[in-house]
């Protein structure tokens, strides 16, 4: 049975790469355990004090399924089966859903606090700790006779190879070089990027800038995605009685990038084109100030807002 344990730091929720997936069920678990309060507390919701107490959670399963990118159906399976194998307790209330995490404390005190680490080690180190001197002084052996011919035949593979490209006489290429003229410079042409391609030139620059990885775009979802954001500032420009030109949703698009400190904790990791769509409208709100769970109006209100302080940036520069 593994002994010991390690702490984690729940600012790794700031990490892109907690969320940066779907999770699976062990993903899952090692989630609840993180979020579930240390000590006894409250909080309020559709106006009804909630206790929450140490090892408990207050999420709906609505709020965990976005959490997870998991349906309902599947998160509610997956709680039961961990209330089968007794390693919670949950109920719903009419307000929310409590879920306890059985025996939290052996998860947070038991075991040594001295790093004691019980990583898998590789088959090679493993033999040597194993077996006896005589069969790990052969096995050393047989690895180095190994490595090293697979040098030589290296070596020889590329000495042959370099005897072949001299062989092989290529013709000297000399181009033809003509002058430039008035007519050949006006038959070039510099083609403007589309509202599309900078909408994801932004963001790709945008996320590399804050996970220093380029990010892989998904042409399927991800341009998708561009698409609807682009029709969600726009309607929101025409609404407002706003240029809804693609210099005007740049800049709109550009302000919300550079706003992602506004963002809640919940959606500053979630980075992805798609991730940013399906947040967009709390995301707004977020900059403006307003607290998430916000009525739709005040969403709308926010975003109307938004556009406003946008073009007054816009114009100030």
């Amino acid at each position: 049975m593994s002994q010991g344990f390690i702490s984690v730091y729940r600012k790794i929720f700031d990490n892109p790469i907690y969320f940066c997936e779907k999770f699976d069920r062990t993903h899952a678990w090692l989630d609840l355990i993180l979020i579930a309060n240390h000590k006894d507390g409250c909080f309020f919701n559709r106006g009804v004090q909630v206790e929450i107490k140490r090892g408990q959670i207050g999420y709906s399963l609505e709020n965990i399924s976005k959490r997870w990118r998991w349906s309902k159906g599947k998160v509610k399976r997956f709680l039961d089966a961990l209330q089968t194998e007794r390693q919670i307790e949950y109920q719903n209330t009419n307000v929310t859903t409590i879920i306890t995490i059985l025996n939290y404390d052996t998860y947070q005190l038991n075991g040594t606090q001295n790093g004691t680490q019980n990583a898998p080690q590789t088959d090679y180190q493993m033999e040597r700790q194993i077996a006896p001197q005589t069969e790990r002084k052969q096995y050393t052996k047989q690895y180095t006779k190994r490595v090293t011919n697979n040098n030589d035949n290296n070596d020889n593979n590329i000495k042959k190879k370099e005897k072949e490209k001299r062989k092989i006489s290529i013709p000297e290429f000399q181009p033809e070089i003509k002058p430039l003229t008035e007519t050949s410079i006006n038959e070039v042409s510099f083609q403007k990027k589309s509202i599309h391609e900078l909408v994801i030139e932004k963001h790709s620059q945008f996320y590399e800038q804050k996970v220093n990885v380029k990010y892989l775009f998904n042409g399927g979802a991800d341009g998708r995605a561009a698409k609807e954001i682009i029709a969600h500032l726009q309607k929101a420009a025409r609404d407002k009685g706003k240029p809804d030109d693609d210099d005007s949703i740049i800049k709109a698009w550009e302000f919300i990038l550079s706003e992602h400190d506004k963002w809640d904790a919940f959606y500053r990791p979630q980075l992805k084109m798609i991730q940013i769509r399906n947040n967009l409208v709390n995301i707004l709100a977020n900059i403006k100030g307003i607290k998430n769970g916000s009525t739709k109006q005040n969403n709308n209100n926010a975003l109307n807002q938004f556009l406003a302080r946008a073009a007054t940036a816009d114009n100030a520069s």
